[in-house]
């Protein structure tokens, strides 16, 4: 489905429909058009509006999570991995989808397969009169890109939160051991991915500020584009530091577990020394001597098991109180 969108920084903004040409543009109206599954009609239709190179919108990467970077003359082109949240809600691992990006002085192209959600909020957010007619094509993409990187920078924040809630269930005490770790290692895998993805789409946003991408750009275009390295820079930083917390939450997991381990170690030891008690009274009084406590029958063996059995029940109180157990 292919969707055009004209920004007139002297008039309105509005969705209009393309036909055999292009609306007319100038430096106060940008024209954007978005490609949701684009067909092979929808590419060859761009190829003949925009008169631009065959390879700018049908050379695609060979992978699905390998990009690209090329000049075409008149355009630039490149392919960039988004995400966004799966829809079931238990899975941790975003949904990835390819995105093409192609523009010229005053136009910009998407092509992407199924919706990309951050594209839409974009327009939701910028509907009225704006003043994005004034921008050049790379100056609206350098806007897109920024909302691009906010995508990771919120899978991110969910990574922060998932990584809290685990510590606090830890120091909770919860028994759930197997269910927490599962939980780590899953965070885990998910920052791994993050990192993956954006390793690979180091060279795009790296690249745009290259002298043979850049002698193509005008003045304003290109601090955007240097500014967009280093924010990306910033955006893989704080992925990368996600493993941090995921590291935290693990130390504190094992810290807990040998503290469990410890208490349960104290109170065996603990039992055990009662259990000694009581084999080591059992013992004297079954050695074989003649003594006045032997003969005192029933009664005796009462008061010797009622003795043992307060002596205990004070051991017992006394490791409470100073917290032995």
């Amino acid at each position: 489905m292919l969707n055009a969108f004209l920004y007139d920084g002297k008039g309105h903004d509005r969705e209009v429909t393309l036909g055999a040409t292009l609306p007319r543009l100038s430096r106060q109206k940008l024209l954007w058009i978005d490609v949701t599954s684009p067909t092979a009609e929808d590419k060859t239709r761009l190829r003949t509006l925009l008169k631009i190179s065959d390879a700018a919108v049908f050379e695609e990467a060979r992978e699905r999570h390998e990009t690209r970077l090329a000049t075409f003359g008149n355009c630039i082109a490149f392919d960039l991995v988004a995400i966004q949240a799966p829809e079931d809600k238990a899975a941790r691992t975003p949904v990835t989808r390819k995105v093409s990006y192609v523009f010229g002085d005053l136009w910009v192209v998407t092509l992407h397969d199924g919706e990309l959600p951050y594209l839409d909020q974009f327009r939701q957010q910028e509907r009225g009169e704006t003043l994005i007619g004034g921008l050049t094509g790379a100056g609206l993409v350098s806007s897109l890109l920024d909302w691009h990187l906010d995508t990771f920078l919120t899978a991110a924040a969910a990574i922060e939160t998932l990584c809290d809630d685990i510590d606090v269930r830890i120091l909770a005490g919860a028994r759930a051991g197997e269910e927490v770790l599962r939980e780590i290692v899953t965070a885990r895998r998910h920052v791994a991915f993050l990192l993956r993805l954006l390793e690979v789409q180091r060279p795009v946003f790296y690249g745009l500020a290259r002298a043979d991408i850049e002698v193509a750009l005008d003045e304003d275009a290109k601090s955007h584009v240097e500014s967009l390295a280093r924010r990306f820079e910033r955006t893989f930083d704080v992925i990368q530091g996600g493993r941090n917390l995921i590291r935290g939450s693990f130390d504190l997991h094992t810290a807990r577990l040998a503290e469990n381990t410890n208490t349960l170690v104290r109170r065996l030891t603990f039992l055990s020394v009662m259990l000694g008690i009581v084999g080591a009274v059992a013992g004297i009084f079954g050695m074989n001597f003649d003594t006045r406590i032997a003969h005192m029958g029933e009664a005796g063996f009462w008061a010797v098991l009622a003795a043992v059995a307060c002596f205990l029940a004070s051991l017992t109180l006394l490791a409470g109180w100073r917290k032995w157990l």
